[in-house]
């Protein structure tokens, strides 16, 4: 009987042998894994740069609401009012300030910023005409995830007006500092500071970062 021929006899296929198996496995758990870690990086950077640029378009457009409204703030002796004053209820740490520069009109503002602490809120009341009394206007929501609001008070205290300094409240009807005009005379009462320094502490909504804090200082043209 005549043998087959080897050359065309059909071998089976050959099979991965478990350690094949095993060394697969691993090269495509170590690519998954470095695929993973690559996009979650990038997304963080992503989420990370976009809390940054939330951050400070709160911040700047809130601080220059208040520049440009302070900015036009004056004093106004009519009636009892004469307004610069710190918030010292309902709001602490908050602002009034009379000014018109609201609108284009010839109306008198009354206007007060203050953070809402209990969610973070700053809110801006207008009330035209002024009152005497704080608080009486209706407030709105300015921006949100602003977690510090302060307000710093620059003037000369010194008649050369040489000396200049700091003060962390202001009321213009109280003398509660040495305050003195252009004309070198003591400021009674004590009116309009010449500067105020705004610091406004942002978090970004989703808090994937920490606060930021901004600052700018307004130079008030009308303090005599």
């Amino acid at each position: 009987m005549t043998e087959p021929n080897e050359k065309f006899i059909k071998k089976a296929p050959k099979g991965f042998t478990l350690m094949e198996l095993l060394v697969s496995i691993a090269i495509l758990s170590i690519l998954s894994v470095s695929c993973y870690i690559a996009f979650d990086t990038g997304l963080k950077s992503w989420r990370k740069s976009e809390s940054r640029v939330e951050r400070y378009q709160n911040a700047r457009a809130a601080l220059d609401m208040m520049a440009r409204e302070l900015q036009a703030a004056f004093i106004i002796t009519a009636g009892g009012i004469y307004r610069l004053k710190e918030i010292i209820s309902v709001y602490p740490g908050g602002i009034y300030f009379t000014t018109s520069a609201i609108e284009v009109t010839t109306n008198v503002y009354e206007v007060g910023y203050m953070r809402r602490t209990n969610d973070n809120v700053l809110l801006k009341e207008i009330q035209t005409p002024p009152n005497i009394t704080e608080g009486d206007g209706t407030a709105s929501e300015l921006a949100q995830s602003i977690i510090g609001l302060e307000f710093d008070y620059g003037y000369y205290n010194n008649a050369g007006r040489t000396i200049w300094a700091w003060a962390s409240t202001w009321d213009s009807t109280a003398n509660s500092v040495s305050n003195y005009n252009k004309a070198g005379e003591l400021k009674n009462p004590d009116g309009i500071s010449d500067a105020i320094r705004i610091g406004l502490a942002v978090q970004d909504a989703k808090s994937y970062e920490s606060a930021q804090s901004f600052y700018t200082i307004v130079y008030l043209p009308n303090a005599e």
